[in-house]
């Protein structure tokens, strides 16, 4: 169980990275951390995000420009 938790932790993680990173669709993102159901993907992140993805992309570029 607790390498399943690292794992899904580290893709996240990576998905954050790629959605600051690039304006790659987020179901590519999703399939390029090795999500293949982008529901599931969906619904991860915003549990661990609590936000969704796009909301993540939308609000950390506000933050940007806002600096």
């Amino acid at each position: 169980l607790t390498g399943y938790l690292t794992k899904v932790r580290d893709k996240i993680a990576e998905s954050c990275r790629l959605l600051l990173s690039t304006e790659e669709a987020i179901s590519k993102i999703a399939s390029d951390c090795g999500f293949r159901n982008i529901s599931y993907f969906n619904r991860v992140f915003q549990e661990r995000m609590h936000q969704t993805p796009g909301q993540f992309r939308s609000l950390s570029a506000e933050n940007r420009t806002a600096i």
